[in-house]
């Protein structure tokens, strides 16, 4: 069975090798960008199992349409990895539309990111915003989904936002085996700790995922 988390992974994550990467871009104008991308990932750490598949190849596609112009606000990514399934993602950054009313006013539907604060927009702290953490060591802010209102303009801009759901972090890809236990095949996800330590005493941890 494969799962794509969309939970915070636990500890830290494992160090990225050397990246060999060929990007093919085709841009109609400044707000869209279309582009394709084949890469290479090496995976260097004591902790990751050396007898399996330390390098994986992937191909990845972007499509963006930025333009404050147009009513379809779009930014998907995503990459595919034959050799390690696993490790394949799909980033759904932004995908709303949006309708305006009057000169000074815009209703949106969907997927989308707004300003909320400067440690999201500079840092993606995912304070307000969900964070995309496939990989950890770079995590990219996704929009949140459901109802916007915005209105004024220039330095002035109020925005309101509901929604009946919230979608968390998107964390890397993992795997259950048939024991119902989270195995190793994806250098980007922590299992869960085998032990705990209380004081001076140390008490192994017992879990099982039932589906």
């Amino acid at each position: 069975m494969h799962f794509v988390s969309w939970r915070p992974s636990w500890g830290q994550p494992l160090i990225l090798g050397t990246i060999l990467s060929l990007v093919f871009a085709v841009s109609a104008q400044a707000e869209v960008r279309s582009e394709l991308r084949l890469s290479s990932d090496s995976f260097l750490s004591p902790s990751y199992d050396t007898a399996g598949p330390s390098t994986a190849q992937f191909f990845g596609a972007a499509f963006s349409n930025l333009d404050p112009a147009e009513p379809l606000r779009v930014d998907l990514r995503g990459a595919y990895s034959s050799g390690s399934p696993l490790m394949s993602y799909i980033n759904v950054r932004e995908f709303a539309y949006t309708s305006p009313i009057g000169e000074k006013q815009s209703f949106s539907v969907g997927r989308k990111k707004e300003n909320w604060n400067e440690l999201d927009r500079r840092w993606n702290y995912g304070l307000i915003e969900p964070v995309f953490k496939w990989n950890p060591l770079s995590p990219e802010s996704q929009g949140l989904t459901g109802l916007f209102w915005n209105a004024g303009e220039g330095d002035f801009k109020v925005s309101l936002f509901g929604s009946f759901f919230f979608i968390p972090e998107q964390g890397a890809s993992f795997e259950i085996d048939s024991d119902g236990k989270f195995v190793r095949g994806n250098p980007w996800f922590r299992r869960p700790p085998d032990s705990i330590r209380i004081f001076s005493t140390t008490s192994q941890i017992e879990y099982n995922f039932d589906r």
